[in-house]
C-alpha cells in the first residue's frame, strides 16, 4: 500500500506539469462553450499519427496485488465483495485504468482536446463504480456505456481495446487496438435488453436476423452497419460513432507501472464493458475438460450417422461449423448442469459461470431466433422452433437460480440440436447450418494426425485427402474457451482424438476419421484407379493409359436382319434421330453432333467402368495399399458409394470434345480427316458441378456445347483417349463406316463434307 502511494503522490506532480504543458500549445482550443456536435466531429477525426506525433503513451502494468491495494484504496473493496459484477470488475481493472489513462492523456497532449477532461469529470458525476455495482450482471453491464445519459441528446465517450481480429481484448497478451466511442442514451430493463422506442436511435444496432425486441445490452454486437464505422470492429448498443482504429505499437507501452492520481476520478462508464470485461471463464474449459467423454461420445455419433462429404470444392468452413456447432451443445449442456453435485465447483466458479452464461444464452437465443425466421422452413418445423424460443427466457431464468432438472436440460439439448440441423436446407446444395458459435468465446484448432504420430494444422480440403479412404491421417479437434488462466493443465482434456492409439495399419478396427468422412475426391479415381480398370478391362493399349470406349448408337437394334442396301435402315434404327436433323434430312448430319454422341458415350462408359470396379466384378489391390479402392476394409464400401453417386449423377461429369486451353476438338479433326474409321482421339472429361459436405450436388444448366466456359479456371479437367465402338460383329461397322462416308465426307450437299486437298500446281 505504501509503494502504491508513494506511486500516486509522485505522478500528481507529473500529470500537473502536463496539464499547464498543454495549456501553453498553440492552435484553437475546443472549450466547455464548444457545441456537442463539434466535440464528437472532433473524436472521429482522431487516429494514430495524431496520438504518435504528441506522444501519448499507456500502460499500467502494475501486478494484481496493486490493483487489489488500489481497489482497497479506492474504497471499493467491500461493494465488489457484495456484488456479482464484483468479481468481474477486478479482473478488468486493469483496461479500466488503461481507459481512462487513454482519455487522460489524450486530452492532456493532443491539442484541442482538453475538453475531454471535463468530459470525464461530468461522466463520473452520474455514473460511479458503486452505481454499475449496484445492478444485476445484465444491467449492469448494459447501463455502463449510455443508458445512464440524462437524455437522448445526452452524449458519453468510452474506449475499446481490441485485438488483431479486431474482437474485443479479454486480458490475453497486449491490445492491438483501441476506439475512442462517442455513446447516445439507451434504455434497458433488468435483464439488460434495450426498450428500443424510448432510446436514441442512433444508438441501436439491430443487425439482419436479429429480434428487435430481444437486443440485449450486454452483448457484443458484431459491427456496425455504417459504412463510416463498419471495419472498426466489435462495438455494443448505445454506440453511434467513433475515431479511427488507433494502432497501438507505438502507444502502448508495458514499462508504464505507475497510476495516475486523476485515478480518484475514474468512471466505469469510460470502459467498454461489453467487450472488454475480463471474467476467468477458466470455469468453462473445467466444464469442458470433465465432458471430454461426453464430447467424444457425441461427435463419434453425429459423424457416424451423418458423416461429411470430401472433395476439392466443399467448403473447409463449412466442416469446421459442422463439427464445432456439435462441441458447441455439449459445452452448453455441461454448463447448464454446472450444479450437478458429481462437479464440485467452487462458489467463485459458479459466479463467474452465471456470468459466462449470459452471453451463452444469448448466442442460443439470437440463433433460434435467426432459424426460427429461415423460409425454408415447413410449418411443423417452424411452430417447434418458435415454441423452443418462447421457451427460452423461462429456461434461463431457471438455469440462472440453478433450478433445471436433468430432464429439462437434456429437452433444451435436444430441441437446439434440431433446430440446428434444420437451420439448412436439406437436400439444397450449399445450405450450411446456422453456426452457433461464430461470436462465442469457444476456439478450436483442427489438425489430422499423420503415421508418426505428428500433428499437423487443416488449413484446406487438400489436408482432408486422405480422411474417409484410409487411417494414414487421424483426427485431432483442440477446443477450449478463451481465458486468462493457462490451459496447461487441461490440454489433454481440451481434444478430440477418436482414433488416437489404434493401430493404423489394422483392418480390425474402426476408424472415425474414416468411417465418419466419405472421401469423393477426384484426381486419384482418375488419374489412377481408372488407367487400371481401363487396362484390366482391356480397353487400355498396351500401358497404362487412360482408354474409354463410347458407343454412340444402341448396336443392339441392328442384327443379322438388318438390309443395308436399304438407305433408310439408318433412320429406321433410330440413330438419324440423334443428330437432330430437320424432316429426317441426311445431309444435315453433323461432325459437331457425331462429337457429341461419342463425348456422351464415352460418359456413360466411364461411369458404367467405376460401377463394375467398385462392385468386385474387377480384381485389385486395396487402394490403401497404393492402388485400387478407397474402401480400406474389404467390406466397406462407403467411400466408392460415395464417389459412384455423384459421378452417376445426371450432367455431373462429361466428357467433351473440346480442349480446355486451346478450344480445339482433336476428335473433330480426326472424325473430319478419317469419318468412323480411325482409332482413338483425344476427349477431355470436365467437373463443372461442385458438392457440399452433405453430398448436396450443385447441377448447372448447360445451354450450349460450351457449357464449361473455358476462362473458368475452377473445372476440373482429365484427358482421356476416346476409341469408338461400332461393331456388333454383324456388319455394323463396315455398314456405318460407308454410310457417313456417303452422306457426310463425300456428300457436297453437307457442309461438313471433307475438301480435297488442291493438286499440287507444278504437276
Amino acid at each position: 500500500m505504501k509503494k502504491l502511494l508513494t506511486i500516486l503522490m509522485a505522478t500528481v506532480v507529473i500529470s500537473g506539469s502536463l496539464t499547464n504543458v498543454v495549456a501553453c500549445k498553440k492552435g484553437i482550443n475546443l472549450t466547455n462553450n464548444t457545441p456537442d456536435s463539434v466535440r464528437m466531429l472532433s473524436i472521429t477525426s482522431l487516429n494514430t499519427n495524431m496520438l504518435v506525433r504528441n506522444r501519448v503513451k499507456i500502460g499500467a502494468n502494475i501486478s494484481q496485488s496493486d490493483l487489489k491495494d488500489l481497489i482497497k484504496l479506492l474504497g471499493l473493496e467491500t461493494s465488489m465483495n457484495q456484488s456479482i459484477n464484483g468479481p468481474s470488475l477486478g479482473l478488468s481493472f486493469r483496461v479500466v485504468l488503461l481507459a481512462n489513462q487513454l482519455l487522460g492523456n489524450i486530452s492532456a497532449s493532443v491539442p484541442n482536446y482538453q475538453w475531454i477532461n471535463s468530459k470525464l469529470q461530468w461522466q463520473s458525476s452520474r455514473w460511479g463504480f458503486n452505481q454499475f455495482l449496484r445492478l444485476s450482471a445484465e444491467r449492469g453491464i448494459a447501463s455502463n456505456a449510455s443508458a445512464w445519459l440524462p437524455t437522448n441528446d445526452d452524449f458519453s465517450l468510452s474506449v475499446t481495446f481490441l485485438d488483431s481480429e479486431k474482437a474485443g481484448w479479454k486480458g490475453a497478451g497486449n491490445p492491438k487496438y483501441a476506439r475512442v466511442n462517442i455513446n447516445k442514451r439507451i434504455v434497458v430493463d433488468d435483464k439488460g435488453i434495450v426498450d428500443v422506442p424510448k432510446s436514441n436511435a442512433d444508438a441501436v444496432w439491430v443487425l439482419p436476423n436479429a429480434d428487435p425486441a430481444k437486443l440485449n445490452a450486454a452483448i457484443t454486437v458484431e459491427h456496425s452497419t455504417n459504412p463510416q464505422t463498419q471495419n472498426r470492429g466489435h462495438i455494443y448498443q448505445g454506440f453511434v460513432n467513433s475515431s479511427e482504429l488507433i494502432d497501438l505499437q507505438d502507444i502502448f507501452d508495458d514499462s508504464i507501472t505507475t497510476v495516475p492520481s486523476s485515478v480518484f476520478g475514474y468512471t466505469p462508464s469510460v470502459v467498454d464493458l461489453v467487450n472488454n470485461m475480463f471474467i476467468n471463464s477458466n470455469i468453462v474449459n473445467k466444464v469442458l475438460a470433465d465432458n471430454q467423454a461426453e464430447i467424444e461420445d457425441a461427435l463419434n455419433d453425429y459423424l457416424t450417422n451423418e458423416p461429411i462429404w470430401l472433395g476439392s470444392k466443399v467448403i473447409l468452413e463449412d466442416v469446421k461449423t459442422r463439427l464445432r456447432n456439435q462441441i458447441f451443445l455439449m459445452m452448453f449442456n455441461g454448463m447448464l448442469n454446472r450444479y450437478d453435485n458429481k462437479y464440485d465447483y467452487s462458489d467463485s466458479d459458479l459466479e463467474y459461470a452465471n456470468q459466462i452464461m449470459i452471453t451463452i444464452w444469448e448466442k442460443v437465443r439470437s440463433a433460434v431466433y435467426r432459424i426460427k425466421e429461415l423460409e425454408h422452413l415447413e410449418d411443423v418445423a417452424k411452430q417447434r422452433v418458435l415454441v423452443f424460443y418462447e421457451s427460452l427466457s423461462d429456461s434461463q431464468e431457471k438455469d440462472r437460480n440453478g433450478e433445471l432438472t436433468s430432464s429439462e436440460i437434456s429437452a433444451i439439448i435436444n430441441e437446439l440440436r434440431y433446430a440446428i440441423k434444420i437451420s439448412r436446407e436439406n437436400g439444397t446444395f450449399g445450405s450450411t447450418e446456422d453456426d452457433i458459435a461464430a461470436m462465442s468465446e469457444l476456439k478450436t484448432n483442427f489438425y489430422y494426425s499423420d503415421m508418426d504420430g505428428r500433428n499437423h494444422e487443416i488449413k484446406s480440403m487438400a489436408n482432408l485427402s486422405n480422411f474417409g479412404a484410409n487411417p494414414s491421417q487421424l483426427l485431432n479437434i483442440g477446443y477450449f474457451y478463451q481465458s486468462l488462466d493457462p490451459l496447461e493443465d487441461n490440454v489433454d482434456k481440451l481434444t478430440y482424438s477418436p482414433d488416437k492409439g489404434k493401430d493404423q495399419w489394422s483392418t480390425d478396427q474402426e476408424f472415425i476419421s474414416d468411417d465418419g468422412f466419405l472421401n469423393a475426391f477426384y484426381n486419384d479415381r482418375f488419374n489412377k484407379i481408372y488407367p487400371e480398370i481401363a487396362k484390366e478391362s482391356g480397353w487400355g493399349q498396351g500401358g497404362n493409359d487412360k482408354t474409354v470406349q463410347s458407343e454412340p448408337f444402341d448396336l443392339s437394334k441392328l442384327g443379322d436382319d438388318t438390309d443395308y442396301s436399304d438407305e433408310d435402315w439408318f433412320a429406321g434404327a433410330g440413330y438419324l434421330d440423334q443428330f437432330k436433323v430437320n424432316d429426317n434430312n441426311k445431309d444435315e448430319i453433323s461432325i459437331a453432333m457425331m462429337a457429341r454422341l461419342i463425348s456422351d458415350g464415352a460418359t456413360r462408359q466411364l461411369q458404367d467402368a467405376f460401377a463394375i470396379g467398385f462392385a468386385g466384378g474387377i480384381s485389385f489391390d486395396n487402394y490403401y495399399q497404393g492402388n485400387f479402392s478407397y474402401s480400406f476394409e474389404d467390406n466397406r464400401k462407403d467411400d466408392d458409394e460415395a464417389f459412384l453417386t455423384l459421378i452417376t449423377s445426371e450432367n455431373f461429369v462429361q466428357l467433351i470434345d473440346l480442349a480446355k486451353n486451346t478450344g480445339k476438338s482433336n476428335l473433330r479433326d480426326t472424325i473430319y480427316d478419317s469419318g468412323l474409321e480411325f482409332g482413338s482421339a483425344e476427349i477431355t472429361l470436365y467437373i463443372n458441378n461442385s458438392f457440399d459436405s452433405y453430398g448436396n450436388i450443385r447441377l448447372q444448366d448447360k445451354p450450349s456445347l460450351t457449357w464449361w466456359s473455358l476462362q473458368d479456371s475452377s473445372i476440373e479437367n482429365h484427358s482421356f483417349n476416346v476409341i469408338l465402338n461400332i461393331d456388333n460383329d454383324k456388319g455394323s461397322k463396315g455398314a456405318l463406316i460407308n454410310y457417313w462416308k456417303s452422306w457426310v465426307m463425300n456428300n457436297p450437299d453437307n457442309l461438313d463434307h471433307k475438301i480435297p486437298p488442291l493438286e499440287n500446281p507444278s504437276g
